[in-house]
């Protein structure tokens, strides 16, 4: 592959991109053949350590805190064939449907799916830079190289869903700590906490009533009213006493309370996908 490594066995793999946004816009783009894309490498990078260091004080050398990864960059390498796909078509209009995926905004989903690995690829990314469209070689294709930051972690297609009324047992089933969605329902007071890490998060005075429930979004560190951006309810925290909840890989038990009003229909719904480095 040009300009980076290819994984071994892309070649086996079917290649996707997934619009997560509610109710999915853009839907789902296979690169495939019959599509007019052909899949020439993959590099999905490696992560590195986001260094956090200071000097020590009238010592030799550092105070070392590094806690977390950094970002990883993603590569994939795609011909565009026009007389390949099943609907006729011309290259421009393969060009323009592929790097709208781009847009920094979407954070659209590249999905690797292949017999050869154990688990699919689930990159959650951003849109870096393409290249300009240039032939491959002897192939007589226009070809697309396109870079993507994303998460050191790397996800599994599937999105679990669990919901807490008292003490569930809960399983990453990666090698990573990830960031779970929590929504709050039908209580004051919710509390919901992770007894592994002995990290909580609280909404001590916030009534939660109807239909309505808070989303906690860990990831992008938001709190929201029914998941509306407009409805920012981020001041109903117990802050400092609630930390942002995560799961460690394997298995722990989430607990979830409400330290007042507890309706009839008062819960907490995990989400999340098993993440690996």
């Amino acid at each position: 592959m040009p300009g980076g490594r290819s994984d071994m066995g892309y070649e086996t793999s079917r290649f996707f991109f997934e619009d997560m946004r509610s109710g999915s816009p853009y839907g789902q783009l296979e690169l495939s053949p019959g599509n007019g894309y052909v899949v020439q490498g993959y590099d999905p990078g490696i992560p590195r350590p986001r260094s956090v260091t200071n000097p020590r004080p009238n010592a030799d050398g550092v105070i070392d805190t590094t806690t977390w990864m950094g970002e990883r960059t993603v590569r994939i390498d795609v011909a565009l064939a026009p007389e390949l796909c099943t609907t006729p078509t011309v290259e421009e209009t393969l060009r323009d449907n592929l790097l709208k995926w781009l847009v920094p905004s979407l954070r659209p989903a590249l999905r690797v799916a292949s017999t050869d690995l154990t688990r699919d690829r689930f990159h959650v990314v951003r849109g870096e830079s393409a290249a300009t469209p240039r032939l491959y070689t002897d192939i007589e294709f226009g070809m697309v190289s396109m870079s993507f930051i994303t998460d050191a972690v790397t996800y599994g297609s599937t999105l679990h869903s669990t919901n807490i009324t008292g003490v569930s047992s809960i399983t990453n089933a990666g090698n990573a700590p990830i960031n779970p969605v929590i929504l709050i329902y039908d209580c004051m007071g919710g509390l919901i906490h992770n007894q592994a890490t002995n990290f909580s998060m609280y909404l001590p005075n916030y009534d939660i009533t109807g239909t309505d429930f808070v989303e906690i979004d860990v990831a992008n560190r938001t709190v929201l009213l029914n998941g509306d951006p407009a409805q920012s309810v981020y001041q109903a925290v117990a802050w400092p006493s609630s930390s942002w909840l995560y799961l460690e890989p394997g298995v722990q038990n989430v607990s979830f309370s409400a330290l007042g009003r507890q309706g009839t229909g008062a819960k907490a719904t995990l989400r999340w996908r098993d993440g690996w480095l």
